[in-house]
C-alpha cells in the first residue's frame, strides 16, 4: 500500500496574503518572500530534530474565502512552549492551552480565521544532533 513519507509543504490560502505572511513572520517567526511571477509567498520550515525541510507558503484566495471554509489547522512543534505563548498573549493574543498525555499544546487562530496549534514535548529530545549543547 502506498503511504505518506512526510510533510512537503504547508500551503495557506488567505484573503490578503501580504498582510497575512507579515503576521507569520512577526508573531511565528515564519519568513516567506513574494514571488513576483505568481504574488504568493513562500519560505522554508527547518526541523532540527529530523533534519527534514518543507515548505510554508501563503497563496491568494481565489475566490475569497469565508469563516465557515477553514478546515485545517497546522501544528508547529516549538522549542519553548511558554516563552512563546508569553510572547504572543504580550501582543494581545487570545490563545487557548491544553495538556495532554503527549504534549502541551497552545491554540490560537491567525488574522484569516486559519486554526494554528503550538506543541511542545513535555521533555527536550535526548540528542539534537543539529544543536549540541554549549559548554
Amino acid at each position: 500500500m502506498a503511504r505518506i513519507l512526510g510533510v512537503n509543504a504547508i500551503i495557506l490560502y488567505a484573503n490578503n496574503p501580504a498582510a497575512l505572511a507579515e503576521w507569520y513572520a512577526r508573531r511565528l517567526g515564519l519568513a516567506t518572500l513574494e514571488n513576483a511571477d505568481d504574488g504568493n509567498f513562500y519560505g522554508e520550515i527547518e526541523d532540527y530534530h529530523t533534519g527534514l525541510t518543507f515548505q510554508f507558503a501563503i497563496f491568494k484566495a481565489e475566490p475569497p474565502l469565508t469563516e465557515a471554509g477553514r478546515g485545517l489547522m497546522v501544528t508547529y512543534r516549538v522549542d519553548d512552549l511558554d516563552a512563546f505563548v508569553r510572547q504572543l498573549e504580550a501582543e494581545g493574543l487570545r490563545l487557548e492551552r491544553l495538556t495532554l498525555a503527549y504534549g502541551r499544546f497552545a491554540r490560537l487562530r491567525d488574522p484569516e480565521g486559519n486554526p494554528i496549534e503550538l506543541w511542545a514535548l513535555d521533555q527536550a529530545p535526548l540528542i539534537d544532533l543539529h544543536h549540541p549543547p554549549e559548554p
